[in-house]
C-alpha cells in the first residue's frame, strides 16, 4: 500500500467498509504453520473477528506485537540468521551485538550507535496492514492498549 493510499484508507469514515477491505486483504495471508492451520479455521475465525468488530462486540481490544509486525515494513528483526541486525552489527566491529545498545560502549565509540540509528531512522519505513489495523482500531475507540518492544512506532 503506498503512502498516499494509506492516507486515503486511514481519512475514510466508513467502518464496515474498511473492515470489509481488512477482511479481504487478510484473509489472503497464508498461515504456514501446520499447528496453527489444524488447531483453526483461519478463513471462519478471521470473517468472525471483522464481523464482531463490525457489529461493535468489541469495545477494548488489547493488541500484543513483536519484531514480526514491521518486518514486512522491511525493518530487519534482531535475531533472524543472517538478516537480522545482530548479525548485520559485525560491519561495526563490535565485541558482541548488545555493546552497540549499552552506555559504557556507548561512551568508548558512538559511531556505531549513531550509524545504526540512522540506518533506522523513521521516515525511512511505512506502516503496513498490520500496523494500519491497529492504527483502524485506536481511530474508532476500540483499541484498548497496545504491548509492543518495537521502536519503530510505525503502529502510530
Amino acid at each position: 500500500m503506498s503512502k498516499k493510499d494509506s492516507r486515503r484508507y486511514l481519512s475514510d469514515n466508513n467502518r464496515s467498509g474498511k473492515l470489509k477491505d481488512l477482511s479481504n486483504r487478510l484473509s489472503k495471508i497464508e498461515i504456514t504453520s501446520k499447528s496453527i492451520r489444524e488447531n483453526s479455521n483461519k478463513k471462519n475465525s478471521l470473517d468472525k473477528l471483522i464481523e464482531s468488530i463490525k457489529n461493535g462486540q468489541y469495545n477494548k481490544i488489547v493488541v500484543i506485537v513483536g519484531a514480526g509486525i514491521s518486518t514486512a515494513s522491511g525493518i530487519p528483526d534482531f535475531r533472524t540468521p543472517g538478516t537480522g541486525l545482530y548479525d548485520n552489527l559485525q560491519r561495526y566491529n563490535i565485541p558482541y551485538p548488545e555493546a552497540i545498545f549499552e552506555l559504557n560502549y556507548f561512551n568508548k565509540n558512538s559511531n556505531p550507535f549513531f550509524h545504526l540509528a540512522k540506518e533506522l531512522y523513521p521516515g525511512k519505513y511505512f506502516p503496513n496492514i498490520n500496523h494500519y489495523f491497529i492504527r483502524y482500531l485506536y481511530e474508532n475507540n476500540i483499541l484498548h492498549r497496545v504491548y509492543t518492544q518495537n521502536i519503530d512506532g510505525l503502529e502510530r
